[in-house]
């Protein structure tokens, strides 16, 4: 398959409705399986016979930093004996952390509910949080199973990219799957990703001016009237930034 400057979300979709295998994996660059993980990811499904399967991810060559698949407060209590767990709660799935890497889904699964990559920036938020969502069962491995380079934090975008990303995710689930989510998801979310983006810039001048472009355009779309639960690692101040017509 050849395709020229379509990028990430498009070019997976197409690889997806090439495909003709049962189950898929998408593995981001740099990204590689450790030892069997993949054997135990399908073994997993094919005995389950679960929509898609979730795994630790470790960062770095030395066991720098095993990322739990999970944003805290982590996976959910008591999930790795959950045989296998009877699909997420909405919170639970807002919880799931959007990489396709450390994911094994089955291809009928994605057919059958429309589940494709958004086609701006975070793709991969779209698919996985619809996946989480529409899945009646779901497999977790606590043990890593793919290995990322230590500092691979993606690609740096802006505020505005980021908003109509999350606008396309909203539409894609519908009123229907969208109105069973929390209160706020999107302004968290939004914040989320945020989040990210500061964490990738270096110096305070740079972060400064990022943060006040993110601040009007969450005021402009509405999202700082609110004020609704944000990601426990979210940080004082950017949660009184989200929050400046609310407060």
């Amino acid at each position: 398959i050849v395709q020229s400057k379509t990028g990430t979300g498009p070019a997976r979709n197409s690889e997806l409705d090439a495909t003709r295998a049962r189950y898929v994996c998408f593995l981001d660059a740099g990204h590689r399986p450790l030892g069997t993980a993949l054997l135990n990811w399908v073994d997993g499904l094919i005995r389950s016979e679960a929509d898609f399967s979730i795994s630790a991810l470790q960062k770095g060559e030395d066991n720098e930093k095993t990322a739990p698949g999970f944003l805290p407060p982590g996976p959910p209590p008591g999930i790795e004996f959950r045989a296998p767990t009877t699909g997420f709660t909405p919170e639970e799935a807002l919880l799931i952390e959007p990489t396709p890497s450390s994911m094994l889904f089955d291809r009928a699964f994605l057919e059958t509910h429309n589940i494709r990559f958004g086609s701006g920036a975070l793709p991969a938020w779209q698919m996985v949080l619809k996946a989480a969502l529409c899945a009646q069962k779901a497999i977790y491995h606590p043990r890593p199973g793919v290995l990322a380079p230590a500092g691979d934090e993606g690609k740096s975008t802006h505020t505005g990219k980021i908003a109509r990303a999350l606008e396309a995710l909203a539409a894609s689930l519908g009123h229907k799957q969208a109105g069973t989510l929390p209160q706020g998801w999107l302004r968290r979310l939004f914040t989320r990703a945020v989040r990210l983006e500061l964490n990738r810039r270096n110096g305070k001048p740079g972060k400064a001016v990022f943060a006040l472009a993110a601040t009007l355009t969450a005021t402009s779309r509405g999202l700082t009237k609110e004020y609704s639960a944000l990601d426990l690692n979210t940080g004082t101040r950017l949660e009184t930034l989200m929050s400046l017509e609310a407060l």
